[in-house]
């Protein structure tokens, strides 16, 4: 079943980012909860990410990069200073140290970006570069991140509940198909969600 939010490519194909969906509920009740205000929503932010990264898009605009990160950052740009306390207060199950880490590595990658400055968004450990060693951000580097920026925050807008339903929604699954790796990972996330395993 094809997702109607997700901005469709008349182009070469769709960008789209898993359980898209249920990513921008999470997004939306995290933004109620922390109160913080904005002009729009972090889900019209993601949906104008992924629209500028439509390959039909990409072609006419050599921007769109610096673009979709602006859209990427301004997501994070409320929390800059620290995801701990609001994640904690919404009820997250990740780790604020990792969160930390994670999200602060990808807020520097897509700041970097939408500033143009892909020297320094290279050097970022998300893309594997290092102080000495710059990666070149091509296209497909920039998609792969964009994928991985949508997964973090999936995971860090976990709720103890949304583990439940993703234990569930795994174990529905025919044997042969469910991802055994995804199944420890959601299992053994904390001592409640083994219990409820």
């Amino acid at each position: 079943m094809e997702d109607e939010i997700v901005p469709q490519s008349v182009g070469d194909r769709p960008i789209t980012i898993p359980r898209f969906s249920e990513l921008c509920e999470r997004l939306e009740k995290f933004y109620k909860n922390s109160g913080v205000e904005i002009s729009g929503s972090p889900t019209s932010m993601l949906q104008g990410a992924l629209f500028a990264m439509r390959y039909d898009y990409r072609r006419q605009n050599p921007d769109w990069m610096a673009q979709v990160a602006h859209s990427l950052r301004e997501i994070l740009y409320p929390f800059k200073d620290g995801w701990d306390i609001p994640l904690s207060e919404y009820g997250s199950t990740f780790t604020p140290t990792n969160d930390n880490e994670t999200i602060g590595r990808y807020y520097g990658f897509v700041s970097s970006v939408a500033h143009h400055n892909l020297d320094e968004a290279g050097r970022n450990s998300i893309v594997t570069g290092s102080r000495n060693n710059s990666v070149d951000i091509t296209p497909e580097v920039f998609e792969k991140i964009v994928l991985q920026f949508g997964e973090i925050l999936f995971i860090a807008l976990r709720r103890q509940i949304d583990a439940h339903r993703e234990i569930d929604d795994v174990l529905r699954q025919n044997p042969q198909d469910v991802d055994q790796v995804q199944l420890e990972k959601l299992a053994f996330l904390n001592s409640d969600t083994h219990q409820y395993f």
